[in-house]
C-alpha cells in the first residue's frame, strides 16, 4: 500500500510517499520533520538551480520517499552517472560466481591474449571494481575521439577501448579512481551473453527492477539541469556503460537497495582485502564491492555518489543493518553529502 502525504517547505512544496503495509502518519510526519532540519540547516540546496530532490529511506521493512522543491516523480527515469558502478560491481559478481570465478581471478582469464601484456597479469577483477588498478580516471585516447563535455562517452568504443588496454601499463595496489577499469568489464558481461541480457536476468527478471535500463530514448529520461542551472543534456556511454550509464527509477533502487542490506552479511569483498585498501600510502581511500568506506561514529558507511550533465544521486547504507538512504537531484549541482546525513539521522535515531 502507498500512502501519499504533502506538506511546505520554506518556498518549496514537499510530498513523501510511504510504501508500507502498517505505518502511522506520525511516523511520516516525523521523518518529513527530520530531513527538512537537515536540509535547511545542515546540507542546504540552492533550489534555483537543483530544483528537486528525491530522498528515499529504507528502514526495516518500509521505505520512504519524499520530495523536495519542484516535483519529481519516483517513477521517473534519473541517469545514475558514477553510481551505476557499484551496480556494476555487484552484476560483475553474480556474473563471475555463474563462472565458477570471484573477484579475486585475473581478469587475464577472460581478456584476448593479445591484450595480456604491460604488466596485465597482475590485475584483478577486484582491482578493476576497487579502483586499485592504477589506471587513470578516463581512458588515454578518449580526447581523440571527438568526445564533447556534454557528452563525454558517446563516442568512445570497444575499439578505442582495445586499444586503451594495449597502450595502459597497470600499477596494482595504488588506488586511482577510474572510468575505464569499469569499461574493461564488458569483456565479462560478454561472457555471460552481454550487459543487457545479464541485467535482464539479475534485475528485472530476479528483482522485478524492471525500470532500470542501460539503453533509453533520451525522451524517456526526466528532465535535469546543468551546473549552470539550464536544462542539460543526456549521456550516452557506450562502451564505458559499466562506469555511469545505467538508468534508474527511485523505486527500483530502493528495490535493490532492500536486496544488498538482505545479503550484505555474506557480502563479498575482494582478495585485496579492506585493512590494506584503506591503510596503505598508495591507497588513501578503502572500497569494497565498489563502494567507498566511510568511518561514521561506530558503524561503517558504504558509500557512492554521481553526476552527469544533469542529475545528480548518491547513496548510503549499512552493511548488516536495515539502513540506506538514497538522494536524486535533477540538477547536476546535487545535494552534497545529503544522504549520509540522512543516514546519520535515522541511525542515531534506532
Amino acid at each position: 500500500m502507498i500512502q501519499t502525504a504533502r506538506w511546505r517547505f520554506g518556498l518549496f512544496s514537499f510530498a513523501l510517499v510511504v510504501i508500507s503495509i502498517q505505518t502511522s502518519l506520525s511516523q511520516v510526519d516525523q521523518l518529513q520533520t527530520e530531513i527538512g532540519k537537515i536540509l535547511k540547516y545542515e546540507s542546504p540546496v540552492d533550489f534555483q538551480i537543483v530544483p528537486g530532490i528525491l530522498v528515499g529511506v529504507h528502514v526495516k521493512d518500509t521505505s520512504y520517499i519524499c520530495s523536495f522543491g519542484a516535483s519529481m516523480s519516483p517513477d521517473s527515469l534519473y541517469e545514475l552517472g558514477a553510481v551505476t558502478q557499484p551496480v556494476t560491481a555487484w552484476l560483475a559478481l553474480k556474473a563471475l560466481d555463474s563462472l565458477g570465478m570471484s573477484f579475486s581471478d585475473p581478469v587475464c582469464r577472460l581478456l584476448p591474449d593479445s591484450f595480456c601484456n604491460n604488466g596485465w597479469q597482475t590485475v584483478t577483477f577486484g582491482h578493476l571494481v576497487n579502483h586499485l588498478a592504477g589506471f587513470p580516471r578516463q581512458p588515454r585516447s578518449l580526447g581523440s575521439t571527438g568526445a564533447s563535455i556534454t557528452d563525454p562517452y558517446e563516442s568512445y568504443h570497444f575499439a578505442e577501448l582495445a586499444q586503451d588496454i594495449m597502450l595502459t601499463r597497470p600499477d596494482t595496489g595504488r588506488f586511482s579512481f577510474s572510468y575505464f577499469g569499469y569499461g574493461v568489464l564488458h569483456w565479462l558481461f560478454e561472457r555471460v551473453g552481454g550487459l543487457d541480457a545479464f541485467t535482464a536476468r539479475m534485475m528485472h527478471d530476479s528483482l522485478h527492477m524492471d525500470n532500470t535500463q542501460w539503453v533509453v530514448p533520451d525522451a524517456q529520461i526526466a528532465m535535469g539541469y546543468g551546473l549552470d542551472g539550464r536544462p542539460g543534456l543526456p549521456w550516452h556511454c557506450s562502451v564505458l556503460a559499466p562506469a555511469a550509464g545505467l538508468k534508474s527509477t527511485m523505486h527500483d533502487l530502493l528495490i535493490w537497495m532492500e536486496q544488498l542490506l538482505l545479503e550484505s552479511k555474506s557480502l563479498a569483498t575482494v582478495n585485496t582485502s579492506k585493512k590494506k585498501a584503506g591503510s596503505s600510502v598508495k591507497n588513501p581511500l578503502s572500497a569494497d564491492a565498489g563502494w567507498f568506506l566511510l568511518k561514521r561514529g561506530s558503524s561503517q558507511y558504504y558509500f557512492h555518489a554521481g553526476r552527469t550533465g544533469r542529475h545528480y544521486v548518491s547513496i548510503a547504507w549499512i552493511p548488516g543493518t536495515d539502513l540506506a538512504s538514497i538522494v536524486i537531484s535533477n540538477g547536476a549541482s546535487g545535494s552534497g553529502d545529503l544522504s549520509i546525513r540522512v543516514l546519520d539521522m535515522i541511525s542515531q535515531a534506532r
